[in-house]
């Protein structure tokens, strides 16, 4: 990579001879092949993305953790003599603005924020005013995991929340929107099994769908991982860390919200774009030009109306888990040592599967492709279609889909009187 970019330098400044600089396209022909034979290796492995995006780890692992930690303390004597280098310019107005933008993402700390988030005796209250009972607490807990689900697949997907609001955040939103049943139809779990089949069935069908695409980091070497060769533990194992604590689960959920929140943000400023380009261009004439800007308007008011009613929803779910007796649930609960040991036994369950296949088929391809698709959705209870509201399960061939008759999108309604 060094290399590459010192002879990008080099070209860059010689020019084409007669002081003009080359293009990118130019500069890229010129390269020798072996150095673009290393870039291209570098970039399938996941290398190149400190240069390009904001450094991002999965911050629920403590393992991962710890290594960054142990990086940034080798990297402290770099660091020191960058200090002296600033202090030269310590004062001056561009180091002041340049300081300003650097920690503006960051300018309120988690327990500031907590801090903020509305009190969910006002939100969850009966008609008759009393708080919902245990068993209406253990629903909302299996429908939060769905979201932390997605939230970890789109966090791992866009490299962190702040690479997924400045780089795409309206394709974040979708991504988040779309693989949480929870958000996208409404789905409603009753039971841990239920929702932890559904969503390794989900993040299987995603990765399988998301061909090429690096979705997980290596613990061994903080690199990158194809997304094909990812496994639906890891992603079990993402849940078990977050509901330990009530802190992570408010950490997750507010990157969630600021996903949705900066998806808006560029929604609008699309549709102040657009409105600015019609006033002075004269489009009246064009009768298509003006359908299809009616199209794009209503389009763009769609999307912005359901982020704001599922931010919302975010809103609510992040109120209950910071209520001292949800907060007693995640810390006295078990709900961890039971994520875990549920993979467990559909590990086991699902090597079972795959030996007993070995040995009865080893020539019939079609009966091991079929095996493969059932393995995925292996153990998926018929309580699906037990939930809150009538639905189906059906097999498009590819991926086992939940279908619910119930609107995509559901507004959290407001509880006052």
């Amino acid at each position: 990579m060094y290399q590459l970019l010192s002879k990008l330098e080099e070209l860059e400044a010689y020019g084409d001879g007669d002081g003009n600089q080359l293009s990118s396209i130019e500069l890229a022909k010129l390269l020798p092949p072996s150095i673009k034979a290393m870039f291209q290796r570098d970039m399938e492995n996941g290398q190149i993305q400190d240069l390009v995006l904001d450094r991002w780890y999965p911050w629920w692992r403590r393992e991962i953790v710890k290594m960054e930690e142990k990086d940034d303390s080798n990297n402290n004597n770099i660091e020191e003599e960058e200090e002296d280098d600033d202090d030269a310019n310590e004062g001056t107005i561009e180091n002041v603005n340049t300081i300003c933008k650097a920690k503006k993402w960051h300018s309120k700390t988690l327990d500031e924020r907590l801090l903020r988030v509305p009190d969910y005796c006002g939100l969850g209250r009966n008609k008759d005013g009393r708080i919902s009972n245990n068993s209406i607490d253990n629903v909302l807990l299996y429908n939060l995991l769905d979201i932390l689900s997605a939230t970890c697949w789109t966090l791992r997907l866009y490299h962190g929340v702040k690479n997924a609001s400045r780089q795409a955040p309206v394709e974040a939103a979708i991504t988040l929107i779309e693989t949480s049943s929870v958000l996208s139809k409404d789905a409603r779990f009753t039971t841990l099994p239920q929702v932890l089949s559904h969503c390794c069935t989900t993040t299987g069908s995603l990765m399988v769908r998301n061909n090429g695409q690096t979705v997980l980091n290596n613990n061994n070497n903080n690199k990158s991982i194809n997304g094909t060769t990812a496994h639906w533990t890891v992603f079990m194992e993402d849940i078990a860390y977050l509901v330990t604590s009530h802190r992570l689960v408010g950490r997750a959920i507010f990157e969630a919200s600021d996903i949705l929140k900066a998806a808006i943000k560029e929604l609008k400023d699309d549709d102040d774009n657009n409105n600015n380009t019609d006033s002075n261009n004269n489009i009246n004439n064009n009768k298509s030009n003006e359908i299809k800007g009616k199209t794009n308007d209503y389009s763009n008011g769609k999307k912005l109306k359901q982020i704001r009613r599922l931010r919302k929803k975010l809103q609510f779910f992040l109120s209950w888990t910071q209520y001292p007796a949800t907060v007693e649930l995640f810390l006295g609960g078990n709900t961890n040592e039971e994520i875990l040991a549920w993979t467990v036994e559909r590990k086991t369950m699902i090597s079972e599967c795959q030996q007993d296949d070995d040995h009865d088929g080893d020539g019939n391809n079609d009966t091991n492709s079929k095996n493969l698709i059932s393995m995925e959705s292996f153990n998926l209870p018929s309580s699906v279609n037990t939930t809150h509201h009538q639905s189906k399960i059906y097999d498009d061939g590819n991926n086992v889909i939940l279908e619910t008759k119930r609107p995509l999108m559901v507004e959290v309604q407001s509880r006052r009187k």
